[in-house]
């Protein structure tokens, strides 16, 4: 599997190679007789990030008839797990969830716009304030590292 560096870069796959990524005969070889998961590129924001990876490293035309697009980064990544596919683009923490994909490849943040996760107060309860407060502290960034996320500096 690639994947999405906390939402960001990584590349998942059932098999044993690893990915060259900027080498069209690496992406190739890696997708064999199979195709090549990400979501799609009009309303999955994963496929979205999928596509401008492969246009900056000006593979997207080379690639295109070996992909098939599906509804959610889950729906990827299920298809990988299930070998149906041998390859697929997801969130590193969706690959992390799985024991049955390996990641071949981390996608370099800057092939794709920074992937967030805005946060918004939507009133002033004080719940509301202490989950904001806490959501932004070295204990909350510490755990969102542990699940493969970036905090905002690495991510830029």
């Amino acid at each position: 599997m690639l994947g999405f560096k906390p939402i960001s870069g990584h590349f998942t796959k059932g098999n044993k190679k690893q990915l060259e990524i900027e080498k069209v005969e690496s992406w190739l070889a890696l997708i064999g007789n199979s195709k090549l998961a990400i979501g799609s590129v009009d309303f999955v924001p994963v496929g979205t990030y999928s596509k401008q990876v492969l246009d900056k490293l000006n593979l997207w035309q080379a690639i295109q008839p070996k992909l098939v697009f599906t509804k959610s980064v889950r729906m990827v990544l299920a298809l990988v797990e299930q070998n149906a596919l041998n390859v697929g683009i997801v969130y590193r923490t969706d690959a992390l969830l799985s024991s049955k994909v390996k990641i071949v490849a981390t996608i370099p943040v800057s092939l794709h716009q920074p992937i967030s996760y805005p946060l918004a107060k939507l009133n002033n309860k004080p719940e509301t304030l202490a989950f904001f407060k806490f959501i932004q502290s070295e204990q909350s960034l510490g755990i969102l590292s542990e699940y493969g996320f970036l905090t905002p500096v690495e991510a830029r």
